[in-house]
């Protein structure tokens, strides 16, 4: 088991190839990872990340980069959420909001509208769980937690998107052909990778936000009021 506490690391004397070259990589994943064109777009990332950490702040801190994946292992997964891309905002590398795990916030950290609707839709479903934000545990029981970008420099939103394209539509295929497992798609971006999926069962609602949660997307329902987490009953959703 990798231990992904290690304060040690920072985007400031680490770039991502040497991180995952000391062997940092989830272990249950490393059939994805090790793929030749899943390195090669890895390193290919490193480089940029590495110019960028010079002058910039990068989110998540590097050990929780890829928590995603250390914390809901493919044998384990039962769901995945996708979101955009992890939070923007702090002050240091290790004092933002994002955890590595999608709308998940770190404790202590004040909760973003997205995240206070999605608690506002699990209470009027009847699920009832702690409001710290820290959704950790939603993972270690089979949600696959994962940004579509799994970094973003500080005050610059959805900035990496191109950057980790190919890595995502890389990951998307190998679940995609590899387990067929539910799919929670929140918002327009997220409900394109259904024409992109053919395996598996899919729950599509608007976004989260507040300039969303009340609105349908297309042909899909708006979030809140969706009931979309009971529709899901293989996760217990209030197990925090």
């Amino acid at each position: 088991m990798i231990s992904i506490l290690n304060s040690d690391y920072s985007w400031k004397n680490t770039n991502l190839a040497e991180y995952i070259s000391e062997g940092n990589l989830p272990s249950q994943w490393l059939d994805f990872f090790y793929l030749e064109e899943v390195l090669k777009e890895l390193n290919n990332i490193s480089l940029i990340l590495e110019k960028e950490a010079v002058n910039n702040i990068i989110y998540p801190p590097l050990k929780d980069v890829f928590k995603a994946f250390y914390k809901t292992p493919l044998s384990k997964l039962k769901c995945i959420l996708i979101a955009q891309d992890p939070y923007h905002n702090g002050n240091t590398e290790y004092d933002g909001s994002a955890n590595g795990l999608c709308f998940s916030i770190r404790s202590g950290n004040k909760i973003n509208p997205s995240l206070r609707n999605i608690y506002k839709e699990l209470k009027d479903e009847g699920i009832k769980m702690s409001e710290n934000g820290d959704l950790t545990q939603w993972a270690e029981n089979g949600v696959l937690m994962l940004n579509m970008s799994l970094t973003v420099l500080r005050g610059n939103p959805n900035c990496h998107s191109t950057i980790w394209k190919r890595f995502s539509e890389l990951l998307m295929k190998y679940i995609d052909n590899n387990t067929s497992v539910q799919w929670i798609l929140l918002g327009r971006e997220a409900i394109k990778l259904k024409d992109k999926l053919k395996n598996g069962i899919y729950h599509c609602t608007s976004h989260p936000s507040p300039l969303g949660a009340r609105k349908p997307c297309g042909i899909h329902k708006p979030f809140l009021g969706s009931k979309i987490f009971s529709k899901i009953d293989i996760i217990n959703w209030s197990i925090m």
